[in-house]
C-alpha cells in the first residue's frame, strides 16, 4: 500500500511536470518504476506488451509523441495484471488523449496525464483481469 501510494503521488509529479514543460524525466520514471517493479514484477509481461505496443504507434506516427512517453509505457503498465486491463487502459488513454486534442487543439500537448490515468482507470474498473 505505501508503494503503491509512493508510485501515484510520483505519477502526479511526472503528470504535472509533462504538462509545465512537456519532459519527462528519467530521475522521475526510476523514482516511480522501483516500487512498481517490487509490487508488480510478476507482471513483466504486460509491461513489454505495451512498451511494444507504443514502439510501433511511435513510428507509425512519425515520431509524434516523446521518447519520455515511450519509457513511461513500460512501468504504467506494471500494475496491470491481464492484457484485458491493458487493452482498456491504452483505449481509454487514447480516448482521453483525443478528446482532449479535438477540445483544445494545439500542434503538441503532454501525453502522460492520460497514459497514467488511463492506466489506474483501467486498474480499478477492470479490478482482476
Amino acid at each position: 500500500m505505501i508503494l503503491e501510494t509512493i508510485s501515484v503521488i510520483i505519477f502526479i509529479k511526472i503528470a504535472w511536470h509533462d504538462i509545465r514543460t512537456q519532459k519527462i524525466r528519467n530521475s522521475d520514471l526510476i523514482a516511480a518504476g522501483i516500487p512498481l517493479v517490487l509490487l508488480y514484477w510478476r507482471n513483466w509481461l504486460i509491461s513489454l506488451l505495451n512498451f511494444t505496443t507504443y514502439v510501433m504507434l511511435y513510428y507509425l506516427s512519425k515520431r509524434k509523441f516523446g521518447e519520455g512517453d515511450l519509457k513511461l509505457s513500460i512501468i504504467c503498465a506494471l500494475p496491470l495484471s491481464s492484457v484485458f486491463q491493458l487493452m482498456q487502459a491504452v483505449t481509454s488513454t487514447w480516448l482521453l488523449g483525443g478528446f482532449f486534442a479535438i477540445f483544445k487543439p494545439r500542434s503538441s500537448f503532454a501525453f502522460a496525464p492520460f497514459m497514467i490515468l488511463g492506466t489506474y482507470l483501467a486498474r480499478f474498473s477492470i479490478p482482476y483481469g
